[in-house]
């Protein structure tokens, strides 16, 4: 009786030690996601697993919750609206904690159904079109008189009030205040612009260009000074653009041109990939843009060069280039050969225009 118990207990024993080693199990209920890029979308998957996981993606557009866990759980990914014409892949990844073992869900996501015909000239009118029609910079005037030219895009320059709005003004200080420290309310009883527009807000600004032919914003989140701010202004701002832009599901009508890479980085994780971000900085090399996760190059042509060289480099190195600003006569003819490939930003949109045909 007594070996009897024996071979029972080692039998347990047995069972207990083969139980605590089983080996690690993870799958996932889809190997594939296609999703439409019209608008945001929200699709499931299941996970099941033994031990701990982690997910990871590989672009900014594909947002899991949660990102981690233990066991069996239903994940909800959300699919961010592709702004662009052309359809985008990406990758989710779960992984268990350990590393032994993944699965790699692909993405496929369509391209946007366009709104309007596609304005290919590449001309983006710097703070509007204002110099040539003699109307405030950034004013909702000259925002329209750029779309009214059927320009690629109009830039604009944004700013934080100290109650939170995004105002569109190239100015750090309005009616002799610096705007980080004053209300919206309080700025708008200091001063008018030239044509009697109050201050714009970013929000009627972009609803501006929602409502126009398809002419882009290339929304400029200014680099501040000390006292105007600095970095901790200047990523509030662009973090409550890209919120209005969210709410607005403006996707679409946006580009972000950013100049120091510490606002870069403080606004690119509100951005998540749902619309292009460009680094305007001369100093930066092709490896500052990699370290970054950045395509898009803006450079001011003074200090740039007309150097066809340097700028095949850029492009060599997958980096999308834009010009600022493309004004005189012998900036124009460089450019010209190059218009397809790249973005001119310009105080006179209506002469680029002119030269390419496409206005009287």
């Amino acid at each position: 009786m007594k070996k009897v118990l024996n071979i029972l207990i080692l039998a347990a024993a047995s069972l207990v030690l083969m139980s605590c080693s089983k080996e690690t199990e993870l799958s996932v209920s889809k190997d594939s996601f296609s999703v439409s890029g019209d608008k945001e979308s929200i699709e499931t998957f299941d996970i099941v697993s033994n031990t701990e996981w982690a997910i990871t993606v590989s672009e900014g557009w594909i947002v899991p919750t949660p990102v981690g866990g233990s066991g069996t759980c239903l994940v909800k990914v959300r699919f961010m609206a592709n702004p662009d014409r052309e359809a985008r892949k990406g990758t989710l990844t779960v992984a268990t904690k350990d590393g032994a073992l993944s699965k790699t869900i692909s993405v496929d996501q369509t391209a946007m159904t366009p709104k309007f015909p596609l304005i290919d000239n590449n001309i983006i009118a710097h703070r509007g079109a204002r110099l040539e029609y003699s109307l405030p910079d950034n004013s909702i005037a000259a925002l329209k008189k750029a779309i009214e030219l059927n320009c690629y895009g109009s830039e604009c320059d944004i700013i934080a009030t100290a109650d939170g709005q995004v105002v569109v003004t190239h100015d750090t200080k309005w009616g002799g205040k610096y705007i980080k420290d004053e209300t919206y309310e309080t700025l708008k009883g200091l001063k008018k612009l030239s044509n009697g527009e109050d201050l714009p807000l970013f929000r009627d600004y972009l609803k501006t260009a929602m409502s126009g032919n398809g002419t882009k914003l290339f929304v400029d989140v200014k680099s501040l000074s000390d006292e105007a701010g600095g970095n901790e202004v200047s990523i509030r701002a662009g973090i409550g653009a890209a919120r209005i832009v969210k709410e607005l599901h403006a996707e679409e009508y946006v580009r972000f041109i950013v100049g120091r890479a510490a606002v870069y980085n403080g606004v690119s994780p509100e951005v998540k990939g749902a619309w292009p971000m460009a680094y305007m900085n001369q100093e930066a090399t092709h490896t500052t843009f990699e370290n970054m996760g950045c395509t898009w190059g803006n450079f001011d042509i003074s200090a740039f060069g007309l150097d066809d060289t340097k700028l095949a480099g850029w492009q060599s190195a997958g980096i999308i280039v834009s010009f600022y600003n493309i004004d005189t006569d012998e900036q124009i003819a460089w450019w010209l050969p190059h218009r397809k490939d790249v973005m001119a930003c310009t105080n006179y949109p209506h002469k680029l225009l002119q030269t390419l045909g496409l206005r009287e």
